[in-house]
């Protein structure tokens, strides 16, 4: 499935020449919990997940994204919804997959910008993650998109 979001006025006609940067992300259900990671700084909850490297597959994505933000081993990842985002100049594609949980190293590889908006690893039901991405508008501009966006995403892959 594929839902596509455009900014303001934006129209298909709009968006040619935009540049894509595609992410995926992660539904991971265990103990009848969903895995989030939690932007202390910003208030922003969101699956996890990030950026696709060159050379690499959606899959292998998803699963390197897991591991580095949460410390979580995945496996399985099935692609559940596609959600394209287009703004003025650049498009974005996050690419959901519903993932089976294996273990918990508890170490995570975050990056600098990670580290300095202290993300956390937080396992929550999902009437709270609804709930949440559906009413906090958080503290950053953006917030409110992103917890759209990952709402859209968590409901068409659970």
């Amino acid at each position: 499935m594929k839902i596509e979001v455009f900014d303001g006025n934006l129209e298909s006609q709009d968006i040619v020449n935009n540049t894509m940067r595609i992410g995926c992300r992660a539904v991971v259900l265990h103990d009848s919990k969903i895995l989030t990671v939690y932007d202390e700084k910003w208030d922003i909850t969101s699956l996890p997940g990030g950026g696709l490297e060159p050379g690499e597959t959606i899959t292998e994505c998803v699963i390197r994204e897991v591991k580095e933000e949460t410390g979580v081993i995945v496996t399985n990842p099935v692609e559940m919804v596609r959600v394209i985002e287009h703004f003025d100049g650049n498009s974005y594609t996050s690419i959901y997959f519903k993932c089976d949980y294996v273990n918990s190293t508890n170490i995570t590889s975050l990056t600098a910008l990670e580290k300095e908006v202290n993300l956390l690893t937080r396992w929550v039901t999902i009437e709270n993650l609804m709930t949440e991405l559906s009413t906090n508008r958080t503290l950053h501009e953006h917030g409110g998109n992103i917890h759209d966006r990952e709402f859209l995403g968590l409901i068409n892959s659970i």
